[in-house]
């Protein structure tokens, strides 16, 4: 797979930047095509959402880009002491002239070199913050996010390269079985004890952090009231093993396939009591700026977690509700967890 570099992230984010702005600032028009398909809430959470992404992303790259100038520049501070130092050797010792003066040149090129980079560096930062002209890609204002995904983890083609033999080194002290044996039984007894022990008590941890995480492991749901009736979950994976989040979830069977398989849905409750569920056009549920109906199932890595936001029609609120269940089921029906929201 070709490598993404840091010119075409930066092109990328500096025109999700700038297409956002325009619109909030109405230089540009909000197009059907820029919304997700089936999008159904208001254009102004789509922007506001589009505005934090797209902020996030810039200061991503931001921090990585100052992080790899104070890098060269520390390189070209290191190469510039040395060359001081090594024009001065010559009254010094007895190196020859000519070894001295090759030294001297090689640092020059590295000094060089650093200060392009940082040189690179500063007018990458005026890409990025629309200060100096570039490329910027433009697409509908949706896909920038589902691009900066893909985008914002290169990959590393040193990364793919298989590892290089290791060689022994001059002072490597190499672990050998009789070695350890040996240094075990010149132990006292006390110490042999009190190894054992430490080395019993790590095992039974480790076994303990597999046992949780594959056997007792959970699916987490926090649930955030943010007004108006939006809300924002967040589901943390604490398996061991990828999950499948259904949102909204209505499936009465279970799923085929080796994944664990968990749906969300909300039901309202009156105050004379009953409880009803809430109709698919007054509940939308949204995953990365797309309706959750179009997106399909949402894949939660392990030790991971992901956001998805809830908003309720003000005509299901209005009416005689005295409070919000949402409900995280495991397939096919099973409660699994509640989250009640009373309504004053």
């Amino acid at each position: 797979m070709a490598d993404i570099t840091l010119e075409q992230r930066i092109a990328l984010v500096s025109g999700w930047l700038q297409k956002t702005e325009g619109i909030l600032r109405n230089a540009t028009h909000l197009d059907e095509e820029d919304l997700p398909p089936g999008y159904l809430l208001a254009p102004a959470i789509f922007l506001n959402r589009q505005q934090e992404l797209a902020g996030e992303a810039a200061a991503f790259l931001e921090a990585e880009i100052k992080a790899l100038r104070r890098l060269h520049a520390d390189a070209a501070a290191i190469a510039s002491y040395k060359q001081k130092l090594a024009s001065e050797r010559p009254g010094k010792d007895m190196s020859p002239p000519a070894s001295v003066n090759e030294f001297i040149l090689e640092l020059a090129r590295k000094i060089s070199a650093a200060k392009e980079e940082v040189e690179r560096c500063d007018r990458l930062l005026r890409l990025l913050h629309g200060m100096e002209a570039g490329p910027r890609p433009n697409l509908p204002l949706y896909q920038y996010a589902q691009a900066w995904e893909r985008f914002r983890r290169p990959v590393d083609a040193e990364s793919e390269a298989p590892p290089p033999e290791s060689k022994p080194r001059a002072g490597r002290v190499s672990v050998q079985p009789q070695r350890v044996l040996q240094w075990f039984v010149s132990l006292e007894r006390s110490d042999k004890a009190a190894l054992s022990g430490a080395i019993l008590l790590s095992f039974f941890i480790l076994i303990s952090g597999y046992l949780y995480i594959h056997s007792w492991g959970r699916l987490h749901m926090d649930v955030e009231t943010l007004g108006n009736g939006t809300f924002r979950l967040v589901f943390s994976n604490s398996f061991g093993e990828t999950v499948r989040l259904n949102a909204p979830y209505a499936s009465t069977s279970a799923f085929p396939g080796p994944l664990k398989e968990f749906g969300v849905s909300v039901e309202v409750e009156e105050r004379e009591g009953s409880v009803t569920p809430v109709d698919t056009l007054d509940a939308q549920w949204t995953y990365k700026d797309q309706p959750g109906h179009l997106y399909g199932p949402i894949l939660i890595g392990p030790l991971s977690s992901e956001e998805v936001s809830l908003q309720i029609s003000h005509e299901v609120l209005k009416e005689q509700v005295k409070a919000i269940h949402i409900t995280l089921y495991r397939s096919p029906r099973r409660k699994y967890a509640v989250k009640t929201i009373s309504i004053p």
